[in-house]
């Protein structure tokens, strides 16, 4: 690769022309970093979805779920509250550039909610520090102890009305989508046969959806499909019978002993004999 570009009407070296693509990259609106930001976030919100289908998780989120729209509508009335005081703000207050815009007024009313205020500040109006100490102080005793006692409260009474039924929610989720992740008597075969094996489908595949009865030919591939797990689940199991044999005879001769010990008082060599003989 050479130094120059010496395509166009002009020759543009390649460090401006990185220069020219760093800045139109970091200044455009739609750039990569914004849509892998959303990518995220919906990919994330795609995972919680599928948690609802949990025994544990779909409870909670079922719960959740029912529980917003009550929720919502606090929220919204608490920002048609906040609302109005932004534009009382910026009303009385033009004089101080915190509430000289009603957005200005709305963003500062909204970090008060949260405890960023300033008693000093508002003090600094036309209209007297009392006016100002008395807006300031309606404002948080509205919004920080009776909206949000309100929302916390809210949040907790409906959290113990729907968590009663909170199986009941998580069972409903799951009815939804049997009709689709039940197996298909068809054609089940496409999507159920295990790697490796799967690549079985470029031969076997073509004869199930061409069939003109694909329930048994699907059926035969299934079969065939889980015969290897079958073997290798018996195979296993077997293993481990012939390892656990010694172990489960040695905890058998203790247990007789001890029946023999125990319940054999009246009968002590009839039932010594019969443990010999059983040994």
């Amino acid at each position: 690769m050479g130094e120059t570009i010496s395509e166009g009407p002009g020759i543009v070296e390649w460090q401006e022309k990185a220069q020219v693509y760093c800045i139109n990259y970091v200044k455009n609106k739609v750039n990569e970093h914004r849509l892998l930001i959303i990518g995220v976030v919906l990919l994330w919100i795609k995972v919680i979805s599928y948690a609802k289908y949990n025994e544990y998780l779909g409870r909670f989120l079922g719960i959740v779920k029912r529980m917003l729209s009550e929720v919502f509508l606090i929220f919204v009335f608490w920002l048609i509250n906040l609302s109005v005081f932004s534009i009382l703000a910026e009303a009385s207050f033009p004089d101080l550039s915190e509430y000289a815009k009603a957005t200005e007024a709305f963003r500062t009313l909204f970090f008060a909610c949260f405890g960023t205020f300033d008693f000093e500040r508002i003090a600094e109006t036309r209209l007297g520090e009392k006016y100002g100490y008395a807006f300031l102080l309606i404002f948080l005793i509205i919004n920080m102890f009776l909206f949000m006692n309100l929302f916390i409260a809210a949040i907790t009474v409906l959290f113990s009305v729907y968590e009663k039924n909170s199986n009941v929610y998580q069972m409903i989720e799951t009815l939804k989508v049997r009709s689709t992740t039940q197996a298909d008597k068809n054609f089940s075969i496409l999507i159920s046969m295990l790697p490796p094996f799967n690549i079985f489908l470029l031969i076997l595949g073509p004869f199930v959806v061409s069939a003109q009865e694909p329930a048994k030919w699907n059926k035969a591939c299934l079969m065939l499909a889980y015969l290897p797990v079958l073997l290798l689940v018996t195979l296993i199991y077997a293993i481990a019978e012939l390892i656990f044999w010694p172990f489960v005879y040695v905890k058998m001769v203790f247990h007789k002993l001890t029946m023999v010990w125990v319940y054999s008082k009246s009968f002590r060599v009839s039932r010594a004999d019969k443990f010999a003989e059983f040994i």
